[in-house]
């Protein structure tokens, strides 16, 4: 897996769908950074570590790198919501 570099913007690949990068736009917007940035600026002051910005982009690296990564794909590949997210998603190779 490569490293998630959140200084770097890549442009959407062509052929995607409008509705996804809407969508995907709808999403980033409702994440709420404000609230994790809160919780990891809370929990640094508990551990009398300094909320700074290099502190908190350390762990929000270190959350997203592996951790995240795995509960996403873990999710769509188990979370019975998904179950038929093959047929959802390619209905003419059902």
């Amino acid at each position: 897996m490569s490293s998630y570099d959140p200084d770097q913007y890549t442009e959407p690949q062509a052929g995607l769908e409008p509705q996804a990068n809407e969508d995907e736009d709808k999403f980033a917007k409702w994440i709420m950074p404000d609230i994790l940035a809160e919780i990891i600026f809370e929990e640094l002051r508990s551990a009398n570590i300094e909320p700074t910005f290099e502190n908190a982009k350390i762990v929000y690296l270190d959350i997203i790198e592996r951790p995240f990564y795995d509960a996403v794909i873990s999710c769509i590949e188990w979370n019975p919501a998904f179950a038929n997210a093959e047929a959802i998603t390619n209905p003419a190779e059902s």
